[in-house]
């Protein structure tokens, strides 16, 4: 994983030096949510274990759920909420769509 476990982006992350861990947060999210220069505490660790792999259970504003291991489980096990749902358009959304393509042919001529 090379992106941020919080926001799924960020332009530099740090890895978790866990040999049992994938995640990574961004310096941005960790000086948001964790404090103000956190993240330069951070980088001089090595090596630096995130904040799920730390035994406390709040950094900040950054709080690990009591049940998140059960969760995770419950997710992978699951099927539920991973099926793919077609979009529907409701009657008056798709009249209001018909008219706005009608226009845009009327304008091109």
């Amino acid at each position: 994983q090379s992106y941020c476990t919080v926001c799924c982006g960020g332009r530099e992350v740090l890895l978790c030096g866990n040999a049992n861990c994938c995640r990574c947060f961004c310096v941005d999210c960790i000086d948001i949510l964790v404090g103000p220069g956190a993240s330069e505490e951070a980088k001089v660790l090595d090596p630096w274990r995130c904040y799920m792999c730390l035994p406390h259970e709040s950094y900040g504003v950054l709080r690990r759920r009591g049940d998140w291991t059960m969760k995770l489980q419950e997710f992978f096990a699951s099927d539920n909420g991973q099926e793919y749902v077609s979009c529907t358009v409701s009657p008056q959304a798709r009249e209001e769509l018909a008219k706005s393509f009608r226009a845009a042919r009327w304008r091109s001529g």
